[in-house]
Parts: C-alpha cells; structure tokens; sequence
C-alpha cells in the first residue's frame, strides 16, 4: 500500500498489511490482523499507533518528535540498514521479542522508551531513557548514557557510551552493566541478585 495525506490518515486490515510508502501531516494509525510490515513511512505533524495480530517488521519510519506505539501478537524487528526515529515510544510484543538496531549500518533513535516483550534487544544511535522495561531479558545499548526509570527484568544487560543512572527501581536477577563513564544505580528500592559492573 502506497498513500499520502495531508492530514490525519487510519487504515485497518484484516490480514497482513505491507505499507511500501505513506506519508502524513498528521496522526497515523495502522492495524493489521496478520504480520505488519512497514517499508516507508514518515508523519511530519503527529503521533504514529501501530498495531497488529502478527509480528511487525520496521525498515523506515520516521515519526519526528511524535510519539511512536506498537503493539503485537509477534515479534516486533527491524529491516537490515532500518531508519527509525520517533519521539516518546512504546512498545510491547507481549511474551514475544523484541529487536531493534542490532546491525551497525541501522540508525534509530526514541525520545523514551516504554517496553514489554520475552527477549529484547535494542540500540539507540544516541543516550537512551527507559522510562519503563518489563522483559525476560534486555540487552539496551546506546551511543550515550544510559537513565532506568522503572525496569523489571530476569537478565539484564547494559551498555552505555556515557554514565549508566537510575530514577526508579531497577529489579533484575542478573545485571551486566558497561559504562564509558559513570554506574550510579542508588535508588533505595533496587533489587540486583547478581551483579557485573565495568566504569570509566
């Protein structure tokens, strides 16, 4: 499917959707009742909503400074050499995994993140902010620091190109923290089983 609109734009399918080019002023909401694929597409003005009773697969989406939600019955991945950028972002494949900018030659970048999912991975190509993770296990990586919100997580791996920093309770049975700069998780409710730290 190929479409531009000048405005708002909303499309629901019942089976799988391939959306090979849209572009939009405005809110863009898409459903799919199979896997949902996403080629190309770019909102210039609003908030992008996606939604699907498969797995999502990414190759562009550019959201600007809107806000970006997936939610899926799948696995939700990108495209070998993805473009992503979105604004506060959420994400949540259920039990599924969660893949994102795991190939040098992908850039993507969230304002925040909000992610549920069974084994995620995700690397920003800037400093990363978890506002909330819930995961069997997470690898996050980011080209800056790194600030956990609120994470719940059973193995917990995090790399940062900066200072790894905590404003919420960080729960995991085994973390794998690597900074360039500084580790400070001091929140009073924090809950570590194992922990392996490497700073500066």
């Amino acid at each position: 499917l190929q479409a531009n609109a000048a405005g708002s734009m909303a499309i629901s399918e019942t089976d799988a959707l391939t959306i090979a080019g849209m572009t939009a002023a405005g809110d863009v909401a898409l459903h799919a009742g199979g896997d949902l694929s996403i080629e190309s597409l770019t909102t210039t003005a609003g908030n992008v909503t996606l939604g699907s009773g498969g797995a999502v697969s990414i190759a562009t989406l550019d959201a600007g400074s809107g806000s970006l939600s997936i939610t899926s019955n799948g696995s939700i991945s990108d495209q070998a050499g993805s473009f992503i950028n979105a604004g506060a972002t959420f994400l949540d494949a259920g039990t599924q995994d969660i893949t994102l900018g795991d190939d040098a030659l992908e850039e993507v970048n969230f304002g925040s993140l909000d992610v549920r999912g069974g084994n995620v991975s995700i690397s920003e190509d800037s400093a990363m902010n978890i506002e909330r993770l819930v995961a069997t296990s997470a690898t996050m990586r980011a080209a800056g620091g790194v600030n956990l919100a609120d994470a719940n997580v059973a193995d917990l791996a995090v790399h940062a190109d900066g200072d790894i920093t905590d404003s919420g309770a960080v729960v995991a049975a085994d973390a794998s923290l690597q900074a360039s700069g500084d580790v400070v998780l001091d929140h009073a409710a924090n809950d570590f089983g194992r922990v392996e730290a490497s700073a500066g």
